[in-house]
């Protein structure tokens, strides 16, 4: 019992420690994780221009070695607060 109290408070602390922002707040060239399941994910992206015709930005994955990337919403939300 105790265990899982000190497991409830360890997992408390570190997602109080996550901040969680838009995309369109994050500058130009700025790394991100992106939300999956409230978790943020192990890739990292980079925020590229904003795309006017689709009113998205694109997103590239730093270990895409071939640069292609997505276009994401920029209302969508990221994570910003991990060690890269």
């Amino acid at each position: 019992m105790f265990l899982q109290y000190i497991g409830y408070m360890i997992n408390e602390q570190v997602n109080a420690a996550v901040e969680t922002v838009t995309l369109k707040s994050i500058g130009n060239g700025g790394y991100f994780k992106r939300i999956r399941n409230g978790q943020p994910t192990e890739a990292i992206y980079v925020r590229g221009e904003y795309n006017r015709s689709t009113k998205r930005y694109q997103v590239n994955n730093v270990d895409d070695v071939w640069g292609s990337g997505i276009e994401l919403k920029a209302t969508t939300k990221v994570f910003v607060t991990f060690e890269y």
